[in-house]
């Protein structure tokens, strides 16, 4: 009996030294996990905050493009080039953090994010190409396109692809530590029945793994907590940013209710922006909103489509240049009043009938022609003394009504004219019949 005694014994002491041993070799492991789970959770917070800042540099980039579309200041062309470098250096950073041993970035991914980001910056740089060589109009017409939208998009679709893969990682580490904890307590606790010095042993053994499991949830707490100021402060950033230009922007959710106005926006309806917040825009304006301006929003949400145009609001006596932006979760509207343009575009309108009819109204012949004789313009008299119709001087020159020998002998002085000098001269005017018409010719440089 007692040697079945000493047997089972014997058996109970190397079963717990066995679960010992393996307790032991489990309790190495798992520390060594959860060193393993701390060092990822710091390198997937790095690679986090790295694509937080990337994608805030781009959303700067492709703003100072829009500025510069828009208003073709040149102080939008140095913020452009500005965040292009910054958006090079944020995604060599990125593929840096990469290649950590921690690190579970796919390479593939980066490679498209990072192709992605060229063409937003190739497109920024032929923005520019095209302001300088066609002006603000041409700079605008390529921004309109939607190509830079469209690479926004990209980005922000790999940057999301590539911050779920880090939060899923982190996620499954996370489940990997809790569950090897759980085990190795379910191993302690079994042991408590078996001999108390093992108990004492394995308790310690818990409170090591606890402190260690209480270390990584306040790491991950604190991370957390400094991704959401992160975010607050990234958030405070991009509204000051909208209450620096000088646009006015409203913000929409998806049923036209106020989500935020910024000040310009409340300076022209003469109101607290604050007061918005929350009320529908159809309660708040009604029969004030145009029929172009309701039906272009309903269309930009329904048809999720960026649209642009120009009118004139009676309720305020102003023009104003709207630019509507929709997305999933609402529509952004940027808008500012034209007023002051459109009244100088309907001087200027008037101001060239006026000259027409002057220049139609005068009894001499006059005729305008471009710096190589070709012509651009002939009044009625000009016609009636020389025979032509306007139609048929289109493409014809001044050569084609001076007489040829004398045009050989004394040319016309363009490079005079083009230094400012006015010249009178006595020629002979060839008729569209072929008669010689004697005049006295004054010619000079107009203003353009």
């Amino acid at each position: 009996m007692m040697r079945i005694q000493e047997k089972i014994v014997g058996i109970g002491i190397g079963l717990v030294i066995a679960l010992l041993i393996a307790i032991a070799i489990l309790s190495f492991n798992q520390s060594s996990q959860t060193n393993k789970v701390t060092s990822r959770i710091e390198t997937t917070r790095s690679v986090l905050i790295q694509l937080s800042d990337l994608y805030n540099t781009t959303i700067q980039h492709a703003t100072a493009a829009r500025d510069y579309a828009l208003e073709g200041k040149e102080s939008d062309i140095a913020s452009m080039r500005t965040t292009a470098s910054e958006l090079l250096l944020r995604l060599n950073n990125l593929k840096t953090a990469a290649k950590d041993k921690n690190a579970s970035v796919q390479t593939v991914q980066l490679d498209s994010l990072e192709k992605y980001i060229n063409r937003r910056i190739d497109f920024s740089n032929q923005i520019i190409d095209a302001g300088r060589k066609k002006g603000q109009a041409g700079a605008l017409d390529l921004y309109q396109t939607g190509i830079g939208r469209e690479y926004n998009n990209m980005v922000h679709s790999s940057i999301q692809r590539l911050q779920a893969d880090e939060l899923s990682r982190l996620q499954q580490d996370e489940q990997k530590s809790a569950y090897g904890i759980t085990r190795i307590s379910h191993y302690l606790f079994g042991l408590l029945a078996v001999i108390f010095i093992l108990i004492l042993i394995l308790v310690q053994k818990i409170q090591v793994d606890t402190a260690k499991r209480k270390e990584a949830e306040y790491n991950l707490t604190n991370f957390n907590r400094q991704l959401q100021e992160q975010v607050e402060e990234k958030t405070a950033e991009l509204t000051g940013l909208f209450e620096r230009i000088t646009d006015g922007f409203i913000a929409l959710d998806t049923n036209f209710c106020f989500a935020y106005v910024n000040k310009k926006a409340g300076e022209m309806t003469d109101r607290d922006p604050a007061s918005f917040i929350g009320k529908n825009m159809w309660d708040e304006f009604g029969d004030s909103i145009t029929p172009t301006f309701r039906d272009a929003m309903l269309t930009a949400m329904a048809e999720q489509r960026y649209i642009h145009f120009e009118e004139y609001a009676p309720a305020y006596d102003r023009w104003f240049e709207d630019h509507l932006y929709p997305s999933p979760v609402g529509l952004s509207i940027f808008y500012r009043d034209i007023s002051e343009r459109k009244r100088a575009e309907e001087a200027i309108r008037k101001s060239e009938e006026r000259y027409r009819a002057l220049i139609e109204q005068a009894s001499d012949a006059i005729m305008i022609t471009d710096n190589k004789g070709n012509f651009i313009d002939v009044n009625t008299s000009f016609c009636a003394k020389f025979g032509y119709s306007k139609e048929e001087l289109k493409g014809l020159s001044i050569a084609s009504v001076i007489d040829s020998e004398q045009l050989k002998n004394d040319p016309v002085r363009f490079d005079l004219l083009m230094a400012g000098q006015n010249i009178l001269r006595e020629r002979k005017m060839v008729h569209k019949n072929g008669g010689i018409i004697e005049v006295e010719a004054n010619v000079k440089m107009l203003p353009d």
